[in-house]
């Protein structure tokens, strides 16, 4: 037995329109933002090695003397990161002093 259909078959077009902008406006949204923090996080990367850079070639051997660091051409926040850690390292082994 065959019971007639009251309603006529929507298929796909039951997805409301609306409701699809929205959604694709928001997945743009989202994927700017992935695509901007990975930018990001691209550029932390790149300046690090800068920095890094920077640094070992201001500090080469015979640049400086061994209880002496050169942090010119850093920025404050690389500065920092550096004196902090050539710090623990004097400490370390057992220097006494270090000439910044």
């Amino acid at each position: 037995m065959s019971y007639p259909m009251t309603q006529p078959r929507l298929g796909g077009q039951a997805f409301n329109h609306q409701q699809s902008s929205g959604a694709e406006a928001e997945y743009d949204r989202l994927r700017a933002l992935a695509r901007a923090a990975h930018d990001h996080a691209s550029r932390e990367q790149y300046n690090k090695q800068a920095a890094d850079f920077i640094f070992r070639e201001n500090n080469a051997v015979g640049r400086v003397d061994s209880d002496t660091i050169d942090l010119h051409g850093l920025y404050v926040h690389e500065a920092e990161d550096i004196l902090e850690q050539r710090i623990r390292y004097a400490q370390s082994t057992g220097q006494t002093h270090l000439h910044v």
